[in-house]
C-alpha cells in the first residue's frame, strides 16, 4: 500500500502554532499513522466545502481534502470537536 502525501494548508498551519505541545504532538502521530497504514477514526463529512474527511483524534477534528488520484490528503483545519463542523 502507497503512503499518502500529506500537505498543510496554511490555516492548518496557524491552527496548529496555537495548540498546546503535547496536542500538537497527538495530532502528528494520528495523521503520520494514518497516512501510512489509513487506520484510524476516519469519516466522509458532507456539506463541509473543501473538506471531505475528518480525522478524530481526542476532542480535536483534523479536515482533510483528499484526493485519491495522487494520494494526496491536505491538512485544512485542525479544530475543537465543538467548532469543527460550524460554517
Amino acid at each position: 500500500m502507497t503512503p499518502w502525501a500529506v500537505a498543510i494548508a496554511h490555516d492548518a498551519e496557524k491552527d496548529l502554532d496555537r495548540l498546546p505541545r503535547d496536542v500538537e504532538d497527538r495530532v502528528a502521530r494520528a495523521v503520520e499513522g494514518w497516512s501510512t497504514t489509513e487506520d484510524g477514526d476516519i469519516r466522509e463529512v458532507q456539506n463541509m466545502g473543501h473538506a471531505t474527511h475528518r480525522l478524530r483524534v481526542g476532542g480535536w477534528r483534523v479536515l482533510l481534502s483528499l484526493d485519491s488520484a495522487t494520494r494526496t490528503a491536505t491538512i485544512l483545519r485542525v479544530l475543537p470537536r465543538g467548532s469543527a463542523y460550524r460554517p
